[in-house]
């Protein structure tokens, strides 16, 4: 347009002003007078053939010592002559880097000027860059594509709802008969795990889960949903208001050292000195804890809540650990109907 035209024809302009004053201020400069440099020689002549000359040696009156048992101590050192060499000697960059400094005024005039090319150029690319073709999709676009809310959750995809909700329906059925039928304690909470949609789950939170060396702690930091049908994809999501419309939940695994600590380096990676993460299936989250918890560079430790849980459901162990058998055993049979998640285990967290 027009206007754009006008605004790149005076952007030049400028350019090419301060490309002229430049110009006009190396002219300005005066030429080295060539009898004044003989001269300048002719007087530094004898300082420099009397610095040639070698000096005499000289005489030590005591044998030298280290450094405070001898005359010389540690607070009859000065270094504020090289702490001055080493200020006159730093290059530019060095004294405009520094938080404390003194500024000169000829450098403020010439970060000036360089400030005045610097939004020279900055605009010059804005203007090209309206110019330039932009992709189909942003980086905010990609991230949705990938990033959705969980079926049961909220967000959830119209088309196919129906085949999600029975599937999600089924797999609810499947955990509470397969948990009621093995006695586990505090059945009302492990039935849906404590994630309801007025306390979903989120990336971030904390939970208790199962794995064969038995209950710990976990922090997850990922959520996957798989579409309705045998073949439906995998997808990441942010949040569900039910743990069974999950497909895989990925986490970082705390073991219980003694009473309410956990450590962050469980005894299966204790020998590398490694943390342990993992994908777990939803059956194996067992409840979410409800509290904040205190955290440590070592691991975690529980507020008295959370911990008389961990207990009262580490005392239910062989329970759990025969609810699991049972729903692998129904996993295999009903695999090939609804394609639930949770009929294979993560070796990851075993």
């Amino acid at each position: 347009t027009r206007k754009q035209t006008q605004e790149l024809l005076g952007l030049t302009s400028a350019a090419l002003a301060l490309s002229a004053d430049n110009m006009m201020r190396i002219h300005s400069l005066s030429d080295p007078d060539g009898e004044l440099l003989d001269e300048l020689v002719v007087e530094e002549q004898p300082a420099i053939q009397a610095a040639t000359v070698d000096l005499a040696l000289l005489t030590i009156s005591e044998m030298s010592k280290p450094l405070g048992q001898g005359s010389a101590t540690v607070q009859t050192m000065d270094f504020d002559l090289l702490v001055d060499l080493c200020h006159r000697h730093q290059t530019i960059q060095a004294a405009r880097r520094v938080q404390t400094r003194v500024i000169d005024p000829t450098n403020m005039e010439k970060a000036k000027e360089a400030s005045l090319r610097q939004q020279l150029i900055l605009k010059f690319h804005l203007a090209l860059k309206e110019e330039q073709d932009r992709a189909v999709g942003t980086g905010v676009e990609r991230e949705v594509r990938w990033k959705a809310s969980a079926p049961g959750g909220r967000g959830g995809n119209v088309r196919g709802s129906h085949i999600l909700y029975l599937s999600s329906l089924q797999a609810a059925t499947k955990r509470k008969e397969v948990f009621t039928n093995a006695n586990v304690p505090r059945l009302p909470e492990v039935i849906a795990a404590r994630v309801t949609p007025l306390q979903p789950l989120h990336i971030g939170n904390y939970r208790i889960i199962w794995t064969k060396k038995g209950l710990m702690v976990s922090h997850v930091f990922g959520l996957q949903a798989k579409g309705g049908g045998k073949h439906g994809k995998h997808e990441a999501v942010t949040e569900s208001s039910n743990i069974s419309t999950l497909s895989k939940i990925s986490v970082q695994i705390f073991d219980n050292l003694h009473g309410t600590q956990f450590r962050s380096i469980p005894a299966a990676t204790a020998l590398l000195q490694a943390k342990q993460f993992g994908h777990t299936p939803p059956i194996n989250f067992l409840c979410l804890l409800s509290a904040v918890l205190k955290l440590s560079p070592t691991g975690l430790k529980l507020v008295p809540e959370d911990s008389d849980r961990f207990r009262t459901l580490s005392r239910g162990l062989v329970q759990f650990n025969n609810a699991m058998t049972l729903f692998r055993k129904r996993g295999k049979k009903t695999a090939a109907v609804d394609g639930d998640p949770g009929e294979e285990e993560d070796e990851d967290t075993e």
